[in-house]
């Protein structure tokens, strides 16, 4: 009796795990996106011979992650479960903001690390914002960033510029603050390459 009891509870057992396996309900893929925007640069006519060092933007804790990040009220940060980025927001960013730059033409050269030789300016970023914000009607990506220049020839910072940026999204989803980031970001490029310009003349 008890052999034919443990032979009913393993059928049982294997038909669950089989029913499981074949289940027409299909778990939900998780998505992951890129900042990966065309910015156009804005070409003068003058061209200085020097070069620029653009560091890695350090990044306020919250958006330190390849967590979307999205808030629903104030002082609130929350993550979505199947939506993430590719990389961190400053992995992102920087060889975007380096290439806006080159593009310009303006300067003899834009380097970035591992880069161990002499330069004449420091670029330093911080992301202080990365987040979409279902708070105000209608929801927007709110972009923040604060650009310090560094003239390394005496180590003063030249200028700071405080970047802040809410970009409509067209409807209330993840995919939505995608490519609102992405136009956040456009902008935020040609600010810093405007910011760039105006003091290295």
């Amino acid at each position: 009796m008890m052999y034919y009891i443990k032979c009913v509870l393993i059928l049982l057992l294997c038909t669950t795990q089989l029913t499981a396996c074949f289940s027409p309900i299909a778990t939900p893929d998780k998505r992951k996106y890129v900042i990966d925007t065309t910015v156009k640069a804005r070409y003068k006519s003058w061209h200085r011979p020097v070069s620029i060092m653009v560091r890695l933007p350090e990044t306020y804790p919250a958006f330190s992650t390849t967590q979307m990040a999205y808030t629903r009220a104030p002082y609130e940060v929350s993550y979505y479960a199947l939506n993430s980025w590719v990389a961190a927001p400053a992995q992102m960013i920087q060889p975007l903001l380096v290439k806006v730059l080159q593009d310009s033409q303006h300067y003899k050269a834009i380097l970035e690390p591992p880069f161990a030789g002499r330069y004449d300016y420091l670029l330093i970023s911080q992301i202080l914002n990365f987040k979409q914000n279902f708070t105000r009607t209608p929801a927007t990506f709110d972009l923040g960033m604060r650009l310090q220049l560094v003239d390394t020839s005496t180590m003063r910072v030249r200028a700071t510029k405080d970047i802040r940026i809410q970009q409509p999204m067209q409807s209330d989803n993840p995919e939505a603050g995608v490519y609102a980031a992405n136009q956040a970001v456009s902008q935020a490029l040609l600010r810093a390459e405007g910011f760039v310009g105006r003091i290295i003349r």
